[in-house]
């Protein structure tokens, strides 16, 4: 195993800071998220897609976990621990299936839907419930209304974006 050069650190973290910075801006200020509700329709999952496959699982969970705190606190609101925790594991589960992988339309579908069924559904409609005190047939519903919507845009913007990162980013792409 190859050791990282103190430039080549000095990148990641420099890199990964900076999708931080644009997952705040995508979320806060491109997103939608009609407030009272569970929805959430928003591509600051991006950034932290890129830094997944830059950079890999544990940047990209710690640079979803930085990002949830610092867009909640921007929000003025606290920062919720078990969706902060949630959002890190979708950095984990991004990194595992981008970080040294070869682009895949496939890959991207999988990664995405397992996100939004286990992630986006199953572990945050319970946290709605608690936090809320939102029935759990309403939260299941509209989790899996959010989800729905999001899976496409975030599967095609991500797919796309990273195909116009590969030359820049030295990234090949896996055809089916």
């Amino acid at each position: 195993m190859k050791k990282k050069n103190n430039k080549s650190k000095l990148f990641t973290l420099t890199f990964s800071c900076a999708m931080v910075a644009l997952s705040v801006i995508f979320t806060r200020f491109l997103g939608f998220s009609p407030e009272g509700t569970p929805f959430r329709f928003e591509i600051g999952f991006l950034p932290i897609a890129i830094t997944s496959y830059v950079a890999g699982p544990l940047y990209a969970a710690l640079s979803y976990l930085t990002a949830d705190v610092i867009g909640s606190l921007f929000s003025g609101y606290a920062p919720n621990l078990w969706i902060t925790l949630c959002q890190a594991l979708s950095g984990v589960i991004m990194g595992f299936f981008f970080y040294k992988k070869k682009h895949s339309a496939k890959r991207t579908v999988l990664c995405f839907s397992l996100i939004a069924i286990f992630i986006e559904i199953l572990l945050k409609s319970p946290i709605f419930v608690i936090l809320y005190d939102w029935t759990p047939g309403f939260t299941l519903a509209t989790r899996t209304l959010n989800a729905v919507i999001n899976l496409p845009i975030r599967i095609i913007t991500y797919h796309f974006i990273l195909k116009a990162l590969m030359k820049p980013l030295g990234i090949q792409y896996e055809k089916q």
